[in-house]
Formats: structure tokens, C-alpha cells, sequence
């Protein structure tokens, strides 16, 4: 839902606020008639609809049913922490799903994991190139956010982007929802 759910309202508000001045251009019974279709738009406007959290439903943000507290927890802290210290060790670029702390640690932003797998997924982009620049050990350092139990969560990369980490890097360390990928070659 989202933003797609609501694309067409702002044309329409627009088209209500210029029915009348267009309505004027035209003579007689369709001046009538345009009028009426103007004004149903205006009352389709006001059709009782559950609103919908645009932005946040657009950019993978949405607060999980039933989570009440937005404050971090101590543990939260903690791992924030930790993935900061392990990202500004890191010798060369970072890929990273939660750029936050990529920009909390001092480090050039690779790439928006949320807008790469969106475009990715809807046959927009080519992974190709990442994929292969992950072979060849570009990165330095790779955190991929792993899924909770329950299924909710994740990464936002495409599934070819975490294939390749898996399957050409090794595990460094874990924290937290978070794996630490490594080029296989050596440490960081």
C-alpha cells in the first residue's frame, strides 16, 4: 500500500481546484456536465479510507504490530556500538545493509541497500556488477542484517547480492542481528 495506494490524489486535488475555471471554457450543457464530473471528484475525495503511513510504508520503515517503545535498550547500544568500532576498523569500503552506522563510523555510503533491492527486484537494476565486485573482494568489510525468527526483518539487498557475500566471503563475527562477511582471502 503506501504511496502506490495514494499516486493519484495530488492530480486529483489539482483537477478539482482547475474544474472550475476550465469549466468556463465550455458552452451550455457541457459546461453542466463538466461541472458535475468535476464535483464528483471533488466528493470521491472524501471517501472514508484508512489512511495510510506513506513514508514509512514506502521505505521499509514500518513499526512491527504490537512494538510500543521506539527507544533503543541497552543491548541496542551495545550493538551499535560494536558495529561502529567493526566498520571504521575496516581497511577499505564498507557494503553495509543498515547505512546508519556506516555514516555513525566516518565511512563513504557504497550504495542505499533499501533503493538497490527495490529496483533490483522490480527488474530495474543489474546486480552483476555488485556481485562481481564482492567476488573480487572489493569490500573490505560486508554486514548483511539477517532475518529475526519470526521471518520480520532482513536484508534489503537482493537475494544474488547475499548468494555472493555467502559464497565468496567468510564469516567474521556476528552481532547482533548483523553478520560480518570478510573478502576470503584475508582478515579486514
Amino acid at each position: 500500500m503506501g504511496a502506490d495506494a495514494h499516486y493519484y490524489l495530488a492530480p486529483l486535488a489539482a483537477a478539482v481546484l482547475l474544474a472550475g475555471p476550465v469549466a468556463m471554457l465550455f458552452p451550455g450543457r457541457k459546461r453542466t456536465q463538466t461541472l458535475v464530473w468535476c464535483l464528483t471528484a471533488q466528493l470521491a475525495l472524501y471517501i472514508p479510507l484508512a489512511p495510510q503511513a506513506v513514508f514509512t510504508a514506502t521505505y521499509g520503515q514500518e513499526v512491527p504490530a504490537g512494538q510500543t517503545v521506539l527507544t533503543p535498550n541497552e543491548s541496542d547500544r551495545e550493538i551499535g556500538r560494536l558495529l561502529v568500532e567493526e566498520i571504521r576498523g575496516a581497511s577499505g569500503p564498507v557494503l553495509a545493509d543498515d547505512v546508519g552506522y556506516v555514516l555513525a563510523a566516518g565511512r563513504q555510503i557504497q550504495l542505499q541497500p533499501f533503493q538497490y533491492g527495490w529496483l533490483a527486484r522490480r527488474g530495474k537494476l543489474d546486480t552483476s556488477s555488485l556481485t562481481q565486485r564482492i567476488r573480487d573482494g572489493f569490500f573490505s568489510l560486508v554486514v548483511i542484517r539477517v532475518p529475526r525468527a519470526d521471518g520480520i526483518g532482513g536484508s534489503d539487498l537482493p537475494q544474488q547480492v547475499n548468494t555472493a557475500v555467502e559464497e565468496s566471503c567468510k564469516l567474521h563475527r556476528e552481532i547482533g542481528p548483523y553478520r560480518l562477511y570478510v573478502p576470503q582471502g584475508g582478515g579486514k
